[in-house]
């Protein structure tokens, strides 16, 4: 039975909210009027059971000290608890979260809705696959009201074509070639569609597409958080004391007249009057990132395009569509037993288990698929880091309608992708001699300027660099090494300013952590547990956490209190106070174009008598430390003497008294006979690096020399200092400053001058590391052995009164 008749009924339409739009354009297209009252059902579970107070999310986060994510994942559960004892910790936690939202008065109902409907016509329509909260609600409406269901009308299979390829791309480049061949045969654009399983296909899709000609539209939604004036807005969040300022400064930062900016605008200030309640700024501020976080906004919509959908959510009205990725876990989506709840835990709710949830996505999917007019399906063995087979729900299908299986060989019609194809193949046989199958079809039938291609830095003129740079220049600790490592590989992060790919992971996320809070408790007077337990919930609240994060947590918890503990304890064994924590310092150079040198120290420890301040320059590590001055002849690890360096140039008056690097997080500790725990733990926690020879500052830097909080420091019997202790005579000291300052004038120099040849280094003849081996640019540096910079190693700064020490 059709849809049609009862779009032209005065009835109430339940259907999903996908279908309306269908409704919507169709009734456009045919020119008649839509009588009926839509009811999306989605929307069926607000209205008949009851709706969430905005304030619900913020609410538990309080009480229940959840992190939003989590509670945002339960919310739909608590549709199917009821008020009774389960004997289970997870489903009568959520029976106490229900209680104390009824309440609270946060589970806000609609009476209004049943008297609406009262006496009007229900239907359902294509309601079957509707997901376990959608289905309690239909059940309830039945049992008090009287409705019709109707299904959607079933329709003969199609034949489907199902196409095995050896790599994504060659698969690309098979759907690429199909789509020129509908189009070129009069198929209009907007009559084709694709459905596109996984993002490891966008590198293909951007690249070969480009090179067809073939305009294409992802489904794409950028999250809000990547826009600059969401993140403006955070950052005035934290500053600004009244709401009103903020959106007069977004107003007069932004044109509000753009679509995207526009729509930013109205989502900021709709959150804003949403959590106006909350007066508590910082938890104003945790609950508004939190949903900026997960909000997205799509992408501009362009018309003759070939676009993306979702056959899988999606009502499909073009001809053709391309399916590609049908591959185990890409095609279909499997449900795996790894919710919240699990499916025992589930069954007590009358929740589908994942086993079901499956079935059932497989019988939609199905149904979906069977309305499409023609069907081209393709897969692929393997991608650039995964092997795939073919998806199981291929036998599905085969019950169901006629699949023919197929092989495709590239039919070389594009001759943009043949170049490729011809450099790509030339570049095997130039690396490796091997010579492949297609390379002298390719090289005889097709046009490349291959051979003028030079795999090296070409220099770029100084002035032009000027010109970019705006003749100003920032240099930190971190650049430098870059810098030194490979000039090569400074000019494309620091000056061409490609990012790396860089994944946050937990640990990374957690050191950062650590890192403010020892700021945080160096510098305020709270007690350091108040500070730990307020940065611990802040940075639960801010990301979304897995159960194994959250888990791990608790634990890192502990052990950052343990470390505070120690942190205490070597306090009480020096004079030298905190005098700078995670400050900046600064210093300028007038060269041919302005350069400042910037650091930022985690702390910074004094000393003073009637002349001099002396320091100690300390930097959290939250991994491996090597204390080695050494490379600072060629202008590596140098953070430690830059910061120093730094420090001497904002006071005349400064004398070195020590430079350490301190780790913060430390991971298994192996065992050792005789020694407890704690007693690891503070042998871990001591300082590393280098320190002055001056006794007398020595006695002030630990008062308990023969057990130091500083590794390797101790005093033989005549007060002399053992073989194995790092110590540096003030002489020592102003010769490695030297050092720093000729290697910091150096650089500027060599970059003033676009001096950015490929010159990796490796430090020792016998040594296999070079500073390739963790670059992130490898894949656009054609980097030739010869290339590679072998230096010297040097042991025990020998090179200090050395004026060859860097031949």
């Amino acid at each position: 039975m059709k849809i049609e008749p009862y779009l032209k009924q005065d009835c109430i339409l339940i259907l999903p909210y996908s279908m309306e739009k269908e409704c919507l354009k169709k009734a456009n297209q045919e020119g008649f009027l839509i009588r009926s009252t839509f009811v999306s059902l989605e929307s069926l579970p607000s209205k008949l059971f009851y709706c969430y107070h905005d304030l619900t999310l913020y609410e538990l986060h309080k009480s229940f000290e959840m992190p939003y994510s989590l509670i945002q994942t339960i919310l739909p559960y608590l549709y199917h608890i009821e008020d009774k004892k389960y004997n289970n910790e997870k489903l009568d936690q959520m029976v106490a979260m229900k209680q104390h939202l009824q309440n609270k008065g946060y589970l806000i109902q609609n009476p209004l809705f049943k008297t609406f409907i009262k006496n009007k016509q229900i239907i359902f329509y294509s309601c079957e696959f509707a997901n376990d909260t959608e289905r309690k609600a239909l059940e309830k409406l039945k049992k008090e009201f009287s409705v019709i269901e109707v299904k959607q009308d079933t329709k003969e299979f199609p034949p489907i074509n199902i196409t095995g390829m050896q790599t994504m791309e060659e698969e690309v480049v098979m759907v690429a070639e199909k789509v020129t061949e509908l189009l070129e045969n009069g198929m209009s654009i907007d009559e084709i569609c694709m459905h596109v399983s996984s993002p490891a296909y966008d590198p293909y899709l951007h690249r070969i597409f480009g090179a067809f000609g073939i305009p294409y539209r992802r489904i794409q939604k950028n999250p809000l958080l990547s826009y600059d004036m969401t993140r403006y807005f955070l950052d005035l969040l934290k500053t600004e004391e009244k709401v009103e300022g903020i959106v007069a400064m977004l107003r007069e930062t932004y044109n509000l007249e753009g679509e995207v900016q526009g729509e930013i605008y109205q989502t900021i200030v709709s959150l804003l009057n949403k959590y106006s309640e909350i007066t508590n700024r910082e938890d104003l501020f945790s609950m508004i990132k939190y949903e900026v976080s997960k909000i997205t906004v799509p992408a501009p919509m362009y018309e003759n395009v070939l676009a993306e959908v979702d056959i899988t959510k999606e009502e499909i009205q073009t001809k053709t569509v391309f399916l590609l990725g049908f591959m185990t876990n890409l095609f279909p989506k499997n449900h795996k037993d790894d919710r919240y709840l699990s499916d025992v835990e589930a069954s007590y709710l009358q929740i589908s288990s994942s086993i079901s949830k499956n079935k059932k996505e497989k019988e939609k999917i199905s149904q979906k698929m069977s309305h499409i007019s023609h069907l081209e399906i393709s897969y692929s063995k393997s991608s650039h880091k995964d092997i795939y087979t073919v998806s199981s729900f291929i036998e599905d299908l085969k019950e169901q309608t006629k699949v023919n299986l197929l092989s495709y060989k590239y039919q070389y019609s594009n001759q943009n992708y043949n170049r490729y194809l011809l450099c790509k193949n030339l570049d095997i046989y130039t690396k490796y001699g091997q010579e492949t199958e297609e390379l002298k079809y390719l090289y005889l039938n097709t046009s490349s300027s291959y051979k003028l291609y030079k795999p090296s830095y070409t220099p770029i003129l100084s002035s032009d660099l000027h010109q970019y740079l705006k003749d100003f220049l920032t240099l930190s600790y971190s650049s430098l090494e870059t810098f030194y490592q490979c000039s090569f590989r400074y000019y494309i992060q620091y000056i061409l300013k490609i990012k790396e790919d860089i994944k946050e992971s937990a640990s990374i996320r957690f050191g950062n952590l650590v890192h403010k809070i020892l700021c945080r408790t160096f510098g305020e007077e709270k007690p350091y547990e108040t500070i730990v337990e307020e940065e611990l919930k802040q940075f639960i609240a801010e990301k979304e956490h897995t159960i194994r994060d959250l888990f791990y947590l608790q634990k890192y918890k502990k052990e950052v209190l343990r470390l505070i503990e120690i942190l205490y304890k070597q306090k009480e064994s020096t004079e030298f106070k905190e005098t700078y924590l995670e400050e900046c310092f600064t210093f300028t150079y007038q060269e041919k174009i302005e350069v400042k040198l910037t650091g930022y120290i985690d702390k910074v420890l004094t000393f003073k008598d009637e002349e001099n301040t002396y320091v100690i320059v300390i930097d959290y590590k939250t991994g491996t430390i090597h204390p080695n001055f050494n490379p600072i002849i060629y202008g590596l690890n140098m953070q430690l003497l830059v910061y120093l360096y730094l420090l001497k140039k904002n006071d005349k008056n400064t004398v070195f008294a020590g430079a350490y690097w301190q780790n913060v997080m430390k991971e298994i500790l192996p065992s050792t006979e005789g020694k407890t725990y704690d007693a690891l733990l503070e042998d871990a926690y001591r300082l590393d690096g280098y320190t002055t020879t001056d006794s007398k500052i020595l006695s002030k830097i630990d008062q308990n020399i023969e057990n130091s909080f500083i590794k390797g420091m101790k005093l033989k019997k005549d007060g002399t200092f053992y073989a194995y202790a790092k110590v540096l005579a003030e002489e020592e000291i102003e010769q490695l400053l030297d050092i720093v300052d000729e290697n910091i004038v150096s650089a500027i120099k060599q970059i003033e001058n676009a001096e950015f040849t490929i010159n990796p280094k490796k430090i020792g003849f016998t040594s296999a590391d070079t500073s390739c081996n963790y670059c992130p640019y490898r894949d656009i540096c054609y980097r030739e052995n010869s290339d590679i910079v072998t230096l010297k190693e040097y042991k025990n700064l020998e090179f200090i009164g050395d004026e060859n020490g860097k031949n």
